[in-house]
């Protein structure tokens, strides 16, 4: 049994924000034991305090340059400190979105796995991907989760090359032994992302993806809503004003709670961003609202406005916008009134340079709330019930704590040291090899 004082410093820890709690892994041995324990993780991690705390942002840079491998730093926007390096995935992969407190990697290439990590603990697993159509010309991944159900999922996106119609979804339970499996429902249109399209939205259970324009630099004029309980899904038109137009940007992003789409035409210096209506199951009622107009005051000379992006800080209610090297914030908690037509910028900021020896670009992802809780264990395979991780976990402090015991009481016949048990820290509470029952996850 625990004791007094270890159960005492589980109930003060569990109350600690996720960033205060990986501190505490530092003060000594005893606390780094507690922090370690898989089910201290998941209490703290369904903590109400870690659940209804506002989501933050990263900022993921990636570095290709001469290397044959990607380099991704991850940096939490609301740290000064790196959150991680990964540097063991190869040049095609790339971030597709923030889900909680995990970020997915995967690529647009045939065979190629998904890789899930925890930006805190740089701890991952990789997902084997479906069977694949051969009529099928690129793909994309997005990563869900269901409140409802508890639910982590992956989808794959595959589309047919142009002059073709149907394209395919496939849906990955986390932790589930059933496999990749079809959709029936064939999806309506193509979608596209790439550095130049914003990533998949998640909010509230329903995943948003922008889908691709009928024509190069032309505005997107639906958007595919996918929801991940159900795993249906569905296409909403966006404002007319977006049909056949042409944009200089354009971005999805969640807006407290809302699908938020900015977009600047090209030849002018008015940025909208419409907010869209509420959705009623998977239909849509009301009319898409024109929250804000911005005049970004900027000439292009004629460049291309790849490096930009849109995002909203939910801890301090700021609405933020990237372009070219500059940082637009505007403080939504504060009323103000428009000035011809427009909304002014409260900040605009001058962004770092981006060292020139090397080849990379920074995104932001949204949607993003800390854990500690590593993906070896929250996609368990569901043969391994909790109960069952659970006992395990007391029969191991049990173990451990009778053979200290022994120790100390100094007997003649001291205790086999040739036993081999694993040395596992932190939250490698499975070997490395351990393989789900499911032959298409490995660890």
């Amino acid at each position: 049994m625990e004791s007094f004082g270890e159960e005492l410093l589980r109930a003060i820890l569990v109350k600690l924000p996720t960033r205060d709690l990986a501190r505490c892994s530092c003060v000594s041995r005893q606390w780094r034991t507690v922090v370690g324990e898989p089910s201290f993780r998941r209490l703290h991690a369904s903590a109400t305090h870690v659940v209804s705390g506002p989501p933050e942002t990263l900022a993921v840079t990636e570095i290709r340059g001469m290397r044959i491998r990607l380099e991704a730093v991850v940096l939490n926007v609301a740290s000064k400190k790196t959150m991680c390096r990964i540097t063991d995935l190869a040049g095609g992969y790339g971030p597709t979105n923030a889900c909680n407190g995990f970020l997915c990697f995967a690529a647009n290439a045939q065979d190629w796995h998904v890789c899930v990590c925890n930006p805190v603990t740089g701890d991952k697993i990789k997902i084997a991907p479906p069977p694949e159509n051969k009529d099928v010309g690129s793909r994309m991944y997005a990563m869900g989760f269901s409140a409802l159900t508890k639910q982590y999922k992956l989808f794959r996106l595959s589309f047919h090359h142009r002059d073709h119609s149907g394209h395919y979804l496939d849906v990955y339970t986390l932790g589930g032994h059933d496999g990749w499996r079809r959709n029936p429902h064939l999806l309506p249109c193509r979608a596209r992302y790439n550095c130049e399209f914003p990533p998949p939205v998640l909010i509230d259970g329903k995943l948003y993806v922008l889908g691709e324009p009928a024509e190069y630099r032309q505005a997107s004029d639906k958007i595919i809503v996918i929801d991940v309980d159900s795993e249906t899904h569905c296409v909403h038109h966006l404002p007319e004003e977006f049909t056949g137009a042409v944009i200089a940007a354009m971005h999805a992003f969640n807006l407290s709670g809302q699908l938020c789409i900015a977009m600047r035409l090209a030849g002018q210096q008015r940025l909208r961003f419409w907010v869209m209506p509420p959705l009623l199951g998977m239909s849509l009622f009301g009319d898409w609202e024109l929250r804000y107009t911005f005049d970004m005051s900027v000439d292009d000379d004629g460049r291309e406005d790849k490096s930009r992006g849109a995002w909203f800080d939910d801890g301090d209610g700021m609405l933020c916008y990237r372009l070219h090297d500059h940082l637009y914030q505007y403080d939504t908690t504060n009323n103000k009134e428009e000035v011809d037509g427009s909304m002014q910028w409260d900040h605009d900021i001058q962004l770092p340079e981006v060292p020139p020896q090397e080849k990379q670009r920074w995104n932001v992802y949204s949607g993003y709330c800390p854990s500690l809780v590593s993906p070896r264990l929250a996609f368990a395979s569901p043969m391994t019930s909790p109960g069952h991780i659970d006992e395990q976990e007391l029969f191991e402090k049990a173990l451990v704590h009778a053979l200290r015991r022994k120790k100390t009481l100094n007997l003649k016949k001291p205790f086999p040291t040739n036993v081999g048990l694993p040395d596992c820290t932190g939250d490698d509470v499975l070997p490395k090899g351990f393989a789900s029952q499911n032959s298409n996850q490995s660890t």
